[in-house]
């Protein structure tokens, strides 16, 4: 399986928030309103497979002295 890492864009709110779901028992859980804001002032890395699926994501915080 090949997987293609890139910065996601607002439009993948609902399949991060979806793979959230699924996976929130090993995951963790945000509630949609910050997820929205991961995607609006930091930024979000996800992991598509070959087919286009999204398999995992990266939250992250861009912050002047370190990421987090």
């Amino acid at each position: 399986m090949n997987i293609t890492i890139s910065k996601l864009t607002p439009n993948a709110l609902d399949a991060v928030d979806e793979l959230m779901r699924r996976n929130s028992r090993t995951l963790g859980f945000l509630p949609r309103q910050a997820l929205r804001d991961y995607f609006e002032k930091a930024g979000v890395f996800g992991a598509r497979a070959s087919n286009g699926e999204l398999v995992g994501y990266l939250l992250y915080g861009d912050y002047p002295d370190y990421y987090r």
